[in-house]
């Protein structure tokens, strides 16, 4: 324990000067007794699986130690990752980044169902009826800034009066959120504009 101790302050000295975060590969040592003191020494954890991520939040990691590498990352461990708000995650290839943009989408669209109230219901014939067209720009700090209604829903709304209500609640959805949380800060560019299609009867 000395020694890696040693090592670890050795090292910290050397990039004294900026004083970077220093990430600890959890794939070449998985033993938890040696990923603690790294954790009590200040270090962060560079992690390839879920698994890993998993195991040093479990030791205590703080998530704004963790980096989330390693290639071939399915949706599900990408979602877990975001929801966890860790520091960082690289993206390896362009399923990837689909993924990520398609778990942010999700969480998106669970906070403005969870502030959405169903208005009262004429005769519908498919979902898509109900469906709105939406582009949301969003501060970095998850401020909801402007909400517009697509062209194609303005114009079904316009043709269409039992349409209408479902934008104006959808709207009123998102008046009342007012502002998104536990969206990925260093994933801002891929939420700073978002193009939703809402449907309040999907799950």
């Amino acid at each position: 324990n000395k020694r890696l101790i040693e090592n670890i302050n050795n090292f910290k000295n050397s990039f004294k000067s900026f004083s970077p975060l220093i990430c600890f590969s959890v794939k070449s040592n998985y033993n938890s007794a040696i990923l603690r003191i790294i954790k009590e020494n200040g270090l962060g954890a560079d992690v390839v699986s879920d698994g890993e991520l998993k195991k040093v939040l479990s030791l205590g990691f703080k998530p704004n130690k963790i980096v989330y590498s390693g290639v071939g990352k399915k949706f599900e461990e990408l979602s877990f990752a975001i929801s966890k708000n860790i520091l960082l995650i690289n993206v390896e290839s362009e399923s990837e980044l689909k993924n990520i943009q398609n778990s942010i989408i999700s969480k998106i669209y669970k906070q403005i169902k969870e502030n959405y109230t169903l208005p009262p219901a004429p005769d519908l014939k498919v979902l898509d009826d109900i469906t709105v067209q939406l582009r949301i720009y969003v501060g970095p700090d998850g401020t909801i800034n402007r909400t517009v209604v697509k062209k194609k829903s303005l114009s079904k709304a316009k043709d269409d009066p039992t349409y209408l209500p479902y934008v104006e609640a959808a709207q009123r959805a998102i008046k009342r959120l007012g502002k998104f949380s536990k969206l990925p800060e260093e994933e801002y560019n891929l939420w700073k504009i978002i193009d939703i299609s809402f449907t309040p009867y999907q799950t």
